[in-house]
């Protein structure tokens, strides 16, 4: 199960909040009246956070980045703008990179956006020490 809020006129433009790393959509609970002033704002809690389910998966950005991309095509259903703290920011990014995405989301805010993820298949690459 996934915890969502929702709150504003449903005729206008759709904004999605994601929380960042030990957060949850109660992050936001001083910015969602504000901003359902004028968007129809949802948030929710990432898998692993807040009040959603939490199963014993191996939870990576792919995860959410599917939450998130599953979240705007089944419950918001129209173009989205996205914003993302911390490591929501990540996955807001990472979901408006999604070509099944692509058509829904209008535009993605990163606010203090965090996350290094690297391909655990990928070569390593060596880092150049500095000198001094």
């Amino acid at each position: 199960d996934i915890n969502c809020l929702e709150m504003g006129d449903k005729s206008k433009p759709a904004l999605l909040l994601i929380h960042g790393f030990g957060a949850s959509a109660y992050h936001f609970r001083y910015n969602i009246p504000a901003l359902a002033k004028d968007y129809h704002v949802y948030a929710f809690d990432k898998l692993g956070f807040g009040l959603s389910s939490k199963p014993i998966v191996e939870y990576s950005a792919d995860v959410w980045r599917d939450q998130a991309v599953d979240f705007i095509t089944e419950v918001i259903g129209k173009p989205t703008t996205i914003a993302g703290n911390s490591l929501g920011g990540f996955t807001a990014l990472y979901a408006g990179a999604t070509e099944k995405a692509k058509p829904l989301i209008k535009s993605v805010i990163l606010i203090n956006a965090a996350g290094r993820f690297k391909d655990p298949d990928a070569p390593a690459v060596s880092e150049e020490k500095n000198a001094f």
